[in-house]
């Protein structure tokens, strides 16, 4: 009977799950981020350009105009924006 009895416990034991539970505080750090504000300062304006096919209009940093487009055109702007947030 003790035979049968140890048997028997060991096959519950060598069968059955036993859970685990445990409970842990860990630390965590954010990163957040805001959405950037576009606003355009000045309008960029090339003036008058061309409408042939292929033509181009290229503008340098400094607002200089070049290529298929009127450069004494007097509403030539370089445009500004600004970003924030």
């Amino acid at each position: 009977m003790k035979r049968s009895l140890l048997l028997s416990s060991i096959l519950i034991a060598a069968t059955s799950t036993t859970v685990l539970a445990t409970t842990n505080t860990f630390q965590a750090t954010i990163l957040g981020f805001s959405e950037p504000v576009i606003n355009e300062t000045n309008a960029l304006h090339f003036g008058k350009i061309a409408l042939d096919a292929g033509s181009s209009c290229i503008m340098d940093d400094a607002g200089a105009i070049t290529g298929d487009c009127d450069a004494a055109d007097p509403l030539i702007s370089i445009g500004e924006i600004t970003v924030s947030g």
